[in-house]
């Protein structure tokens, strides 16, 4: 028997014990790719590139709560349309604990890979990886979906159109509205070459994945004793 993709392989029993162990692999995946950029330092990526823009145009000063108010709206707006987009409360209830999740976890995986000395591109390049897959992951899942990402999810299935395609497209108007943002205004936000890497690099990696890995979820086999015994 030949195999076209490990997707092949990656035929996942279709239980919430499944669901919950994938997110949560990719939580931590995310989390530390997350922390790695970080530290890293060679630039944001295309989200916290615009939650600095409006840090600076609003006057914020705590950027954990600019991001926290800016998923609430995007839940709500979610809410608003939950109809459309074929959500249940269950989504809602899932991205409310990520936000807490997924924050924690990067500061637990920044803690950790504060102690290890890795050379700056080596550790920008495994951020870059680690995160597309943790998304993949996640999204996979579809447990513990940050609302951002569930936006993107969203839209994926309305357009009916693969989440890596819709990602590339969101992250790179996300990073040219940046980019125009900061010198039409004259913003003293850091955007580099490293940023724009960032921004589009992770769409990529994870449409790879999605024609490589494939993980799909299937029905569990259910075994009649009856037929088995005759």
């Amino acid at each position: 028997m030949s195999y076209n993709t490990l997707g092949d392989f990656m035929k996942i029993s279709n239980t919430n014990f499944n669901h919950l162990w994938l997110s949560m692999l990719g939580v931590i995946l995310l989390a530390f790719g997350i922390a790695a950029t970080l530290i890293a330092n060679l630039g944001f990526g295309p989200f916290d590139t615009f939650m600095n823009i409006l840090m600076e145009l609003f006057g914020f000063e705590q950027f954990g709560n600019v991001v926290f108010w800016v998923q609430m709206i995007v839940l709500l707006f979610l809410f608003v349309n939950k109809n459309n987009f074929k959500l249940d409360n269950m989504d809602f209830i899932s991205s409310l604990l990520s936000i807490t999740v997924i924050s924690e976890t990067i500061n637990f995986a920044q803690s950790v890979l504060a102690n290890v000395t890795i050379p700056t591109s080596i550790i920008f390049t495994f951020g870059i990886f680690s995160i597309a897959t943790g998304i993949y992951f996640i999204t996979k899942s579809n447990k513990f979906v940050a609302p951002l990402d569930k936006f993107v999810v969203s839209l994926s299935v309305y357009f009916n159109k693969p989440f890596s395609t819709i990602k590339i497209i969101f992250d790179t108007i996300l990073i040219t509205l940046s980019i125009l943002f900061v010198f039409g205004l004259g913003l003293s936000v850091p955007i580099s070459i490293y940023s724009i890497i960032l921004s589009i690099s992770p769409g990529y990696i994870i449409k790879f994945l999605e024609k490589t890995i494939a993980i799909e979820f299937v029905e569990p086999t259910v075994i009649n004793l009856e037929t088995s015994k005759a």
